[in-house]
């Protein structure tokens, strides 16, 4: 029975490996956007522990609430950090895949409400992936991920504040043929883990 935590890294261990048949088959004819069907609630959710040389960890905190992304820019001066909140339960998510301009790409969607200088808003956070196939591969060839990134409003890419991988980076990628599990890591005074999931 697959587990149904979405923190647990075999959470997507049992599935197989996306093909390109398949990313084909969840569009309509001349269709370049498609909502990947879901037999399972994706969600984006997130736990905080404190950590120390001396004494080891606290227990894992589910949920979360302040601070917890960073607005990526060239210049410093434009970065921002802002806050999201993001219950225990987590946050609904939908997959999608893309075809647009000749690029192959999957998402996990999710919509929450943030706080900004200019007032409280709900806008999309969301983690894509490109999806590389040869030329020389079949259909049935497996798809390969690539280059997965969280991006917020206005496509602007985020990163989780204390991330200590470059410009955002997953710690983790499954992406499977039923399931999908994205992780991402960050360590500034505490740990954080941010997951997204879905099975379809």
């Amino acid at each position: 029975m697959p587990s149904s935590d979405p923190f647990d890294p075999g959470f997507c261990k049992w599935d197989d490996p996306m093909t390109y048949d398949q990313l084909r088959g969840w569009f309509a004819a001349g269709a370049l956007e498609a909502n990947v069907p879901t037999g399972y609630t994706g969600r984006l959710v997130v736990r905080t522990r404190s950590c120390n040389g001396s004494t080891g960890c606290t227990a894992w905190q589910v949920g979360a609430s302040s601070n917890l992304f960073r607005k990526v820019s060239a210049f410093p001066s434009f970065e921002s950090t802002f806050d999201r909140a993001i219950p225990a339960s987590g946050i609904a998510v939908t997959a999608r895949a893309s075809l647009q301009n000749g690029a192959r790409q999957f998402t996990l969607d999710a919509h929450t409400t943030f706080w900004t200088r200019y007032g409280t808003r709900e806008d999309p956070i969301h983690t894509t992936c490109s999806l590389t196939r040869k030329a020389s591969d079949t259909g049935a060839s497996p798809i390969t991920p690539y280059d997965c990134a969280q991006r917020s409003v206005g496509n602007t890419p985020i990163e989780l504040v204390g991330n200590t991988s470059p410009l955002g980076a997953p710690a983790e990628v499954a992406l499977g043929a039923h399931c999908a599990r994205i992780v991402y890591h960050a360590n500034e005074g505490a740990d954080r883990e941010l997951v997204y999931v879905a099975r379809y």
